[in-house]
């Protein structure tokens, strides 16, 4: 008896389409009612969604607050199509935060003006940002989602913004990265409940791959590797980290961004319908459980820290699952893996009708998904 991957699945994908670019969304939409199994994640940059309202007093911006919330104005056409897209994709779709602006936003909160040097190497100067710029970033991107979409606003992905990851020497002068505060609200806001989880953009490059599979025992959550796909790329490639996922157990995480119509141009990271449509058919094709990102991050993170206990007493076995996350938000199912006396032919929980299973050696099992922390489950025969 224990937890398992969901529904005894052999591993789990989540696909996430970074950026929020209407193009490969309208693209990606007519691949889901292809592959009716198919999920998809879009990490979208909310300042195509809304623009923050800033305020200047005395030469120092600020954001405009309002009941401690961001005050800002929509754009009602960008709006209108996500929850086109969402409302079609029955389900299968979701958004989560990749910032608000994918842009240099400071080195703190104390907003100003800022010296950064890009990837190049070269050193540039900011505008005049707003105090709380980095939080913003986070927050606000959370808050614009929640507000417009009933996003629960648990997953956040990591941009690659162009610039330097680490601290800068100019002559006697350090220039400090973004991303060290950046990272350092991150890893609060786990702590505190803002966030659940964070893919990362450390992106696969090894023909391995066990470095990149997040299991149940290296979840990471302010981190998770992904593997971005890239028309360069040979998409072998891309499956071998789906059958690598399989082996492990573990959850492998796809960084996507435009995916175009074969034989069209392109720029920046993209790869063709057809090279998508491989990489997808061969993910459904395998024993996998196929999740919107937030749902794997929950999974997964719930799964590295539950314990199972079941007892068979008066013909009935009473099952409970516990964990050690915050119960407010994690609330995934986990699949639990059940032994059944070899008589039983069929199974329920609550009403609901269970397969009865046999593994390689005969012995009969069942597979329950339960909330951890919910109490005592009473499985019987049918």
């Amino acid at each position: 008896n224990g937890t398992d991957g969901k529904d005894g699945a052999d591993g789990a994908v989540s696909f996430v389409v970074d950026d929020g670019i209407k193009e490969t969304a309208t693209l990606t939409l007519q691949l889901l009612n292809k592959y009716k199994d198919l999920k998809l994640t879009y990490a979208i940059i909310t300042n195509r969604l809304a623009t923050l309202q800033t305020e200047t007093n005395n030469g120092v911006a600020n954001y405009v607050m309002l009941d401690g919330k961001y005050v800002y104005t929509v754009h009602a056409d960008t709006i209108l199509f996500w929850k086109n897209i969402l409302s079609s994709a029955g389900g299968r779709a979701e958004l989560i935060s990749h910032t608000n602006s994918h842009a240099f936003w400071g080195t703190n909160d104390d907003g100003g003006v800022f010296e950064y040097v890009d990837s190049q190497g070269n050193l540039l100067t900011s505008s005049n940002m707003p105090v709380g710029s980095v939080t913003a970033e986070i927050i606000a991107s959370n808050q614009i989602l929640m507000e417009q979409f009933g996003s629960r606003g648990l997953t956040h992905v990591v941009p690659g913004i162009m610039v330097k990851t680490t601290d800068t020497i100019i002559g006697d002068k350090t220039i400090v990265t973004y991303d060290t505060y950046y990272q350092q609200l991150l890893s609060d806001c786990i702590a505190d409940g803002t966030l659940a989880g964070v893919r990362g953009n450390t992106f696969g490059t090894t023909s391995n791959y066990t470095g990149y599979v997040t299991t149940k025992d290296s979840i990471a959550r302010t981190g998770v590797p992904s593997l971005m796909i890239r028309l360069t790329d040979d998409p072998t490639s891309w499956c071998n980290y789906i059958d690598k996922a399989e082996e492990m157990n573990g959850l492998a995480v796809f960084c996507i961004h435009q995916i175009i119509p074969d034989g069209t141009n392109g720029s920046g990271h993209y790869v063709y319908q057809s090279m998508a449509e491989e990489l997808f058919s061969h993910a459904l094709e395998k024993n996998l459980w196929i999740a919107n990102y937030t749902e794997a991050t929950l999974y997964f993170t719930e799964w590295s820290t539950a314990s199972v206990e079941s007892v068979y007493e008066d013909g009935m076995i009473k099952v409970t699952l516990t964990d050690e996350e915050d119960n407010s938000f994690f609330d995934e199912p986990l699949t639990v893996k059940i032994s059944v006396p070899a008589t039983w032919t069929s199974a329920q929980l609550n009403g609901e009708t269970l397969t009865v299973r046999k593994d390689a050696s005969g012995n009969r099992f069942v597979y329950v998904n339960i909330v951890p922390d919910s109490g005592v489950q009473y499985i019987t025969a049918a």
